[in-house]
C-alpha cells in the first residue's frame, strides 16, 4: 500500500512547524522520510549530537493531530508546537544544559 502524498504533505507541514520551533530554540533538524515515505523530524542537540530523536506526527481517532516520540508514545498536541519543542530540548538536554 502507497503511502498518501497529501497525507504526507500535510505531516511534514506539522513537522516544519515544530522544526521550527526547535531551531529557535538552538537544535538542529532535519525533515525526512522513514520506510515508506512517512515523514519524520530528526531532532539534535548540538550540545551533544548523541541525544537525537525522531518525531513523527499523526492524527488521533478523534481527528487531532499529535506529535509522537519514536517509541509510540504521544508527545504533544500538534496545534501546539511551541509546547512540543519545549518538551522535546528536556528529553535532550545535556548535563548540566
Amino acid at each position: 500500500m502507497a503511502y498518501s502524498v497529501t497525507l504526507a504533505a500535510e505531516e511534514a507541514d506539522l513537522l516544519d512547524s515544530l522544526g521550527t520551533a526547535l531551531t529557535a530554540d538552538g537544535m538542529h533538524v532535519m525533515l525526512g522520510a522513514a520506510a515508506g515515505g512517512i515523514p519524520t523530524l530528526r531532532v539534535v542537540n548540538p550540545v551533544a549530537r548523541e541525544l537525537a530523536e525522531c518525531i513523527l506526527v499523526r492524527r488521533a481517532d478523534d481527528g487531532t493531530w499529535w506529535y509522537w516520540w519514536s517509541w509510540a508514545e504521544r508527545l504533544a498536541p500538534a496545534a501546539d508546537p511551541a509546547a512540543a519543542a519545549a518538551r522535546i530540548r528536556r528529553v535532550l538536554a545535556a548535563v548540566g544544559e
